[in-house]
């Protein structure tokens, strides 16, 4: 079986598309269509995509994109009353269950900025004091101190070490009860 140019012409229109189970990070396509689905949703009519990925930040600047998150944790912004299990129930509907994570890492550098300006820490931010009580931070870069900030090339590479040290404390913790 030969492969013509037709064909590769054919699966290039597809390249960047593909939301594959095994990748870091959510196609910009899906993520497009996620927020769109949310803005509709609940019914955001003032700059719709942007005020999305703001109930997403504030959601997962608070630890949602842990699958361990209960799906009733609720926050109120833009005067409507949002589930995280809602917020589920569209990645699903997009083929994108479980894919909080994915989204965030493929956001990471706004989300960081909408946390920053709505003064959020990272879901890891206490956490990380709490394990090194002489470190001196800033908001600044305590807002950076989110699980899925840890392959952002972008978070400062000590911040992103941080990140790394809780995850393997999580490790060991599990290890010894093996």
């Amino acid at each position: 079986m030969e492969i013509s140019n037709n064909f590769i012409k054919h699966i290039l229109k597809e390249k960047g598309k593909i939301n594959l189970p095994r990748t870091q990070n959510l196609s910009p396509e899906k993520g497009e269509q996620i927020l769109e689905e949310i803005a509709k949703k609940f019914e955001l009519t003032e700059h719709p995509k942007l005020s999305a990925l703001t109930i997403l930040a504030v959601l997962f600047q608070q630890g949602a994109t842990a699958r361990s998150c209960n799906g009733n944790m609720n926050i109120t912004i833009f005067g409507k009353d949002i589930k995280l299990a809602e917020i589920r129930k569209i990645f699903r509907e997009h083929n994108a269950s479980r894919g909080e994570r994915k989204f965030a890492r493929t956001y990471a550098d706004q989300i960081y900025t909408i946390a920053l300006e709505l003064e959020i820490k990272g879901n890891l931010a206490n956490k990380i004091m709490k394990i090194n009580p002489t470190l001196n931070l800033e908001l600044a870069e305590q807002v950076w101190l989110s699980d899925f900030q840890v392959s952002n090339p972008n978070a400062p590479k000590n911040l992103r070490e941080l990140i790394l040290s809780t995850f393997e404390k999580k490790k060991k913790e599990k290890e010894k009860y093996w």
